[in-house]
Formats: structure tokens, C-alpha cells, sequence
């Protein structure tokens, strides 16, 4: 081989090797920036939400449970034995018949001789059966509106707020705390991407 051609070679190496170790620094830079960028994330996680945003967490609470009342199913199946009631409560009825004139007049004076349920009336506000036995879900359901504005009221007027050692941790509120997780989340992303990138040169100019 001739003395030019082992030079070439020669600064092709060091060429290769100094891409390696710029590819290496700038792979390094990214980890260290995902890394902080992660510890803020978790930091933003665990900071205490403002009292404002409790309260209103409070009252999305409230609704969530309510949506549950009409999951079970077992409201709707009450409220349906009064179309096509249950007349034998000894047998499954595949194919009951459906409320009468006669069944609907005694509905009306509230069965009181059981002619239309000879065993049990249907619960309309708490059935007595499935997830609702011991539960408050019912009553958020039927009066979530009535329950929050009395929560609500007495929340503020309670002045419930967070204890001393916590009161100079509380972060932003949720709403302003979501974006800034949003943009982390987002620039965690990128970060990843130009990592896998860097890797793929590495790999390519290692061989």
C-alpha cells in the first residue's frame, strides 16, 4: 500500500472516530435532557393541586359516580317489570305478559294488594341487589345536583385548605400543570426519536 493511500486511510479513521465521539457527546446530551425532563414530570405528578382544583375534582367525582348508577343494569331491569311485571316470582318468565288496564289501576294506588308484584315491589331509588346495596351511587344519581351545591356551599364555608408543611409545595393548577406536562411529554418524544437516529449512525459507522 502506498504512503498516500495509508494516510487516507488514516484520516478516514479519525474522521470516523470523531464523528463517533461527536454522536456519542450529542447521544449523551439527550439522555441527560430526558432525564431531567422526566424527573420534572414527576415532580409536576406529585405536587398537591391547588384547593380550587380539589374542590372541582370533588364535583367530577360526584358525577363519575352517578354514571355508574345505570351500569349495572339492574335500575333499568326495575324500572322494565313495570312494562312486563314479574306475576310469578317463583318461575323465570322468558316472555311475560305486558301492564294491563287492571295492573295499571293498581299501580296507580300503589299495589297495595299486591296484584301486580305479590312478592316485592321494584326499587326505584336504591335496588336491593347488585353494587348499589351499600352504596351511595343512587342518590348521586338522583340528586348529584342537589348533593354539589351543598357540598360545594359548605366546602368554602368550611375554609377546608391544605396543612402548613404542605402549603409551600402546592404546584399550578391542573389545568395550567396539564400543558406543561403536554409539552414535556411532547419533547420527550423528539428527544427519542433523535436518540434512535444517533443510534442508527452509531451502529452504521461502528461496523
Amino acid at each position: 500500500m502506498k504512503q498516500n493511500d495509508i494516510s487516507d486511510s488514516l484520516a478516514a479513521v479519525e474522521i470516523v472516530k470523531n464523528s463517533l465521539a461527536a454522536l456519542r457527546e450529542q447521544r449523551e446530551a439527550i439522555i441527560a435532557e430526558e432525564s431531567a425532563l422526566t424527573q420534572k414530570k414527576k415532580e409536576l405528578k406529585a405536587q398537591p393541586v391547588p384547593i380550587s382544583d380539589v374542590k372541582r375534582a370533588l364535583m367530577d367525582y360526584v358525577d363519575a359516580r352517578a354514571s355508574l348508577f345505570l351500569q349495572d343494569g339492574q335500575w333499568v331491569r326495575n324500572l322494565r317489570q313495570f312494562l312486563y311485571p314479574n306475576r310469578d316470582p317463583y318461575t323465570i318468565q322468558k316472555s311475560p305478559a305486558a301492564l294491563n288496564y287492571d295492573e295499571a289501576t293498581d299501580l296507580s294506588t300503589g299495589d297495595t294488594l299486591r296484584k301486580v308484584f305479590p312478592m316485592s315491589h321494584p326499587k326505584l331509588v336504591i335496588p336491593d341487589v347488585g353494587l348499589f346495596e351499600t352504596t351511595d351511587v343512587p342518590l348521586l344519581f338522583f340528586f348529584g345536583d342537589l348533593i354539589k351545591a351543598k357540598i360545594g356551599a359548605y366546602f368554602d364555608a368550611m375554609q377546608i385548605s391544605h396543612e402548613d408543611k404542605d402549603l409551600n409545595k402546592i404546584g399550578t393548577p391542573i389545568a395550567e400543570r396539564t400543558l406543561e406536562i403536554e409539552r414535556i411529554d411532547t419533547r420527550l418524544s423528539d428527544l427519542v426519536s433523535q436518540r434512535s437516529a444517533i443510534d442508527s449512525q452509531i451502529s452504521s459507522l461502528s461496523v
